[in-house]
């Protein structure tokens, strides 16, 4: 059975995931691409959002 998850689920899992790679001195190269990936999240809600208002 597939169950959809929303992009703010994705944004708030990655930046759980973030916080604790950074509480445990990961490289922040790996951090920077997480985080680049939660821009790209917002880029594609905002378009989802127009696209069904």
């Amino acid at each position: 059975m597939k169950e959809k998850i929303s992009y703010s689920h994705l944004f708030v899992c990655l930046d759980e995931i973030i916080s604790y790679l950074k509480s445990v001195g990961y490289s922040d190269l790996h951090i920077e691409a997480l985080q680049k990936a939660q821009q790209a999240l917002i880029a594609l809600e905002l378009m989802n959002i127009s696209l069904h208002s």
